[in-house]
């Protein structure tokens, strides 16, 4: 078979003359006539000019070539090309044209170094329309070579590839899969439907598993690793689906490098084929889960067979016998895809750095600069490196930021599982056990600690849990752990044991870093080891705690800051639990508002106890951490609507430690009591509300003042006057706008939220509207200062 080069076919051939002359349609003076190739009888139904065609019936364009392919040739592209170029007496070629794969001159070298053509593969479409070929050369001595084509040049080009033998295979209820076009002729002569995929099976297509749909399999594998890990590969892709009827793998051949082609040569049939079909099992997901990875060892194995090169060798003959290697420049994402294949898709990165999960030592290695990436590579390929410095040859300093941008990206890597499961995590456990029927080892954990009651046993867990839960954007509660015991009570040893559980120390912090050197802690918080942290431990408060700085890092969505070394910003997910151990302390209602509470004992004592408590946890934890995944996924919410400001952890966490609903109800009356009972703001707000209410009824006026009924505005001057008298106002700087804010967070009701100034019009001035929630009265009263700085009823002229 002649082809001919499509650009040169284009630029001769005129589309009217060709319809006219060569394939006899009749034209109208216009250029219009029937599509008689479709069985048209239209005379206006075609449109055609020098360029090419257009059927109006169908909406279909195209070429010279494709109007000769449906005219002459069946659709068949190639018989197109090669009548054309006869036709205009054209010269056989096979042209380049950048970026094809394969060239005429390819051709051509191979002919003239003793390869001889042994035949050519069609790939057609389920139609029969020719999409592409596959020329298979062959050498007295040399390994055979295959060069791929299209019916308009060498190369695929923009050519997607079917599957071999298609409208065979589209017709049948089921398939034999082999590695190459020979096997599959072999089988085809017995009118089998045998397919393959151009190219082998490393180029298979996710597109080509629907071709497999409702239907059995059988893969016949090449008898090598290579070859099994193919088969497997693709036998998870099509079980994955989810709609083939059966897959099987079925050697056959036990030569080394044996196919189904070798076997036949054995003096073996296509019966002894069909028995081995027969007795082979049919395979599951479960069994094909690790197929991605031994076909990724496979592929490995064939990259670090060799040096890492930025250029590519050739071997040269010159003058005289002489030899002379010549080095082309590999272009970077080659390199980078080398790199990927060798090293399973590492390096990968966390944050902004590098790091690989070495599947030996299941240790993490940080890469974190240039010369430290290039002697990993060297370490991990056992190979040499070999670099050129020749013009067009990537630099290593261009590979290292290459490689850096390109990385999948992870927010943190984690020893222990998340629930639910996160995709921004590396994962690098090993294999998790089965939980226990029971739980034992959750349950044994807890037995460590003494919550106060049976409902602070729920918290206590619930608190265990939380690490675990992480959904972003959804709010978890703020846990304060106290003890009636006072200090010495194990509250910080708790929790160390909760972040000894999830494979990394707490965020340990105090009142003066998170108040005063907060972008410190931002930067151990967004840390490579910070963002493996999973509590922020704020350890030891006592007295009247307020922190606005904690209350909004732990409703912040995202972290982000300045790492202690490196440039930029960094970003990390909020998926830390936030700690506090008090000794009876209060906290402000930013805090309070959203904090869940565990009160303990001092455990039990026992000389061993906390060295036996870390080691039940280090040998157990990920028994520990199934259990608590078990509990979590068979737990069916009560249906009752959240009460907290964590509705989500409450239903999904909190309810699940419950036993029914009456424990449930009876541990969220222990968290509003507690609320009450340590929110600092909450017996603020009373305070301001007795002292005001006792110096409204001490003004001197005439009728007296009604608190329970009568609307006063109190101005600024007179409010802290009022307030500073009493201890708790005392380093307030503010009174003013703290009793506003007071207001705005409903914890004192008698003030009102929006007025901030009085009268209305005039001259107002700054304070607040006592507003009690009973009165009746419209009139404003206005308490200021009244001569000689006494404090009265002012009247507003």
């Amino acid at each position: 078979m002649k082809f001919y080069d499509y650009s040169q076919i284009k630029a001769a051939a005129d589309c009217v003359a060709v319809a006219r002359d060569f394939l006899g349609l009749q034209l109208s003076p216009e250029g219009r006539c029937a599509a008689t190739w479709r069985g048209g009888a239209n005379p206006e139904s075609v449109s055609i000019n020098r360029d090419g065609w257009h059927d109006f019936g169908t909406e279909e364009s195209g070429s010279v070539i494709d109007l000769v392919a449906r005219v002459r040739c069946s659709g068949n592209l190639a018989e197109a090309q090669e009548l054309l170029g006869n036709y205009l007496h054209l010269s056989p070629t096979m042209a380049t044209k950048a970026g094809c794969i394969e060239s005429g001159e390819r051709y051509d070298k191979l002919i003239a170094a003793g390869y001889h053509e042994v035949k050519r593969y069609n790939y057609t479409d389920a139609a029969g329309v020719l999409v592409n070929q596959v020329v298979r050369l062959e050498h007295p001595t040399q390994k055979k070579e295959f060069l791929q084509c299209t019916p308009r040049g060498w190369g695929l080009r923009d050519v997607i590839p079917p599957l071999y033998n298609l409208p065979m295979l589209r017709s049948s209820s089921w398939a034999l899969l082999v590695e190459g076009e020979k096997d599959a002729d072999n089988l085809i002569a017995f009118n089998l439907p045998a397919t393959t995929v151009c190219g082998g099976a490393k180029k298979w297509r996710d597109e080509y598993t629907q071709e497999f749909d409702d239907k059995d399999v059988a893969i016949l594998p090449d008898n090598d690793d290579a070859g099994r890990a193919h088969a497997r590969l693709i036998a998870h892709k099509l079980v994955a689906r989810a709609r083939v009827k059966s897959v099987r793998i079925v050697p056959t051949s036990s030569a080394p490098k044996g196919d189904v082609s070798d076997f036949f040569a054995e003096g073996r049939t296509w019966d002894d084929v069909a028995a081995l079909i027969a007795a082979a099992p049919a395979l599951t997901a479960a069994e094909l889960a690790d197929a991605v990875d031994d076909y990724n060892i496979e592929e490995a194995k064939a990259a670090n067979s060799v040096p890492f090169r930025n250029f590519t060798p050739t071997v040269q003959e010159q003058p005289g016998g002489r030899k002379k290697t010549i080095k082309s420049p590999r272009q970077i994402n080659k390199l980078i895809d080398d790199v990927n294949r060798r090293f399973l898709g590492f390096p990968r990165k966390v944050g902004e750095k590098l790091f690989d999960h070495d599947r030996d030592t299941r240790r993490i290695v940080y890469v974190e600069r240039q010369t430290a990436f290039f002697a990993w590579i060297q370490r991990k390929s056992g190979q040499l490196i070999e670099w050129s410095r020749e013009e067009g040859c990537v630099t290593k300093e261009e590979l290292f930021e290459g490689v850096f941008a390109a990385a999948r990206r992870y927010e943190a890597i984690s020893h222990v599982p998340d629930w639910p499961r996160r995709d921004d995590v590396y994962y690098a456990y090993s294999e998790l056990p089965k939980p226990d029927p029971e739980h034992k080892y959750f349950e044994k954990l807890v037995s460590f600690f003494e919550p106060v009651n049976d409902c602070y046993r729920v918290l206590l867990k619930a608190m265990i849990t939380a690490p675990l839960f992480y959904i972003r954007g959804v709010p978890r509660p703020v846990w304060i752990v106290d003890s009636v015991d006072g200090a010495g009570s194990g509250k910080t040893k708790l929790v160390e044991a909760i972040a000894e559980l999830y494979g990394a120390a707490p965020i340990s912090t105090n009142e003066n870093e998170i108040k005063k050197q907060y972008t410190d802690l931002v930067k151990r918080v967004v840390s490579s080891a910070g963002r493996q942290s999973r509590i922020l431990l704020l350890d030891n408060v006592t007295g009247s705690f307020t922190c606005p700085e904690l209350a909004d890092m732990a409703t912040k969505t995202d972290i982000s800051g300045r790492p202690a070394y490196g440039s930029g910003e960094e970003v990390r997910p909020n998926n830390l639990v936030y700690v506090i151990t008090a000794n009876s302390a209060n906290v402000d209602n930013d805090i309070a508002s959203r904090a869940y509470y565990v009160y303990v004992r001092r455990p039990a004592y026992s000389v061993n106890w906390l060295r036996d408590l870390f080691d039940y946890i280090r040998e157990y934890r990920l028994n520990i951490l199934v259990d608590l995944i078990d509990i979590l996924e068979h737990h069916r919410p009560f249906g009752l609507p959240p009460v907290t400001r964590c509705p989500e952890f409450e239903t999904m966490i909190l309810q699940t430690h419950c036993r029914d609903t009456d424990e449930y109800s009876n541990v969220i009356k222990l968290i509003t009591q507690d609320k009450a009972e340590t929110n600092v703001e909450e017996e603020r707000a009373k305070q301001v509300e007795e002292v005001l209410r006792y110096h409204l009824i001490e003004v001197q006026s005439v009728p007296r003042i009604n608190p329970d009924t009568d609307r006063v505005f109190i101005r600024s001057e007179v409010l802290e006057a009022w307030l500073k008298r009493e201890n708790a106002f005392k380093d307030d700087r503010n009174i003013v706008q703290t009793v506003r804010n007071l207001a705005n967070v409903g914890l004192l009701q008698t003030i009102d939220k929006k007025v901030r100034r009085y009268p209305w019009r005039g001259n107002p001035r700054s304070g607040v509207l006592w507003n009690p929630p009973c009165s009746g009265n419209e009139e404003i009263i206005t308490i200021g200062r009244i001569g000689s700085g006494k404090i009265g009823v002012v009247i507003e002229i």
